[in-house]
């Protein structure tokens, strides 16, 4: 049998309480404490709650799920309920929840389509609702070719359209408005009133030397863009470049 002294045995002693201590946490009569910012412990579920929603990996839902009704979390499904307009497939999408309680901020990413969107409710007292964050393309007509993006910026009671082009096409002098372009689907306006925005247009003089002149461009009711003749040239114009700007306080997106 080994022989021990005491100071020997105190010493093994204290090592095992150490370990103890460690694992159990030393926090009075009771064990396996819940940690705090200074002092080692166990997770408590709330921080594990937090823990999870920080995570980039999605948590599966159901089909149809409404969106409005999801907690903080990051999540992925189809067909989800109260998502954006604007020709989403049944493809999987994936939306973050951010915020604490019912002050939210949404993140919709259509995975398949390459667009996001996003959405900032304020308990009952404010829904933006869906606002495309990017520049989208709009779809040249009438045989126009080029680069035509619009971007949409939601206020809190209206909602401003910008618009960048540079395109090519014939726009005879002297002619009525013609339709260049049409807005994406679901960014149709209900404003009965022609909104113009200038513009610059190219054209060819008789000399052979190209000029600019403004040129103005509208939305017709519906989601149509035209091109507008404000000078009175005797030339027919050929290039359009130059951005524009649309507010508008009645969108149906």
């Amino acid at each position: 049998m080994v022989e021990m002294d005491i100071q020997k045995m105190a010493e093994a002693f204290q090592k095992l309480q150490a370990l103890q201590d460690e694992h159990i946490g030393n926090r009075g009569t009771a064990v396996h404490q819940t940690a705090t910012q200074s002092v080692a412990g166990f997770m408590s579920s709330s921080d594990k709650i937090i823990i999870d929603q920080k995570g980039l990996r999605a948590t599966g839902v159901d089909n149809g799920t409404d969106i409005l009704t999801l907690n903080i979390g990051y999540y992925a499904g189809r067909s989800l309920t109260n998502g954006p307009r604007g020709g989403i497939d049944d493809t999987v999408c994936t939306v973050k929840v951010e915020g604490y309680n019912d002050l939210k901020k949404y993140t919709f990413d259509w995975l398949s389509g390459g667009k996001q969107w996003v959405r900032y409710v304020y308990a009952t007292v404010t829904d933006t609702g869906w606002t495309d964050n990017g520049w989208v393309n709009c779809i040249l007509k009438n045989g126009f070719t080029g680069r035509c993006v619009v971007k949409k910026t939601k206020m809190l009671h209206e909602e401003i359209l910008s618009l960048r082009f540079d395109v090519a096409g014939t726009f005879a002098k002297h002619s009525a408005p013609v339709d260049f372009a049409n807005l994406p689907a679901g960014w149709t306006t209900l404003d009965p009133n022609r909104i113009v925005n200038v513009g610059r247009a190219q054209y060819e003089s008789a000399s052979g030397l190209s000029n600019f002149c403004p040129v103005g461009f509208d939305i017709r009711v519906g989601n149509t863009l035209q091109l507008v003749h404000l000078d009175t040239l005797d030339f027919d114009l050929t290039n359009f470049v130059g951005s524009a700007t649309f507010i508008r306080s009645d969108s149906t997106v």
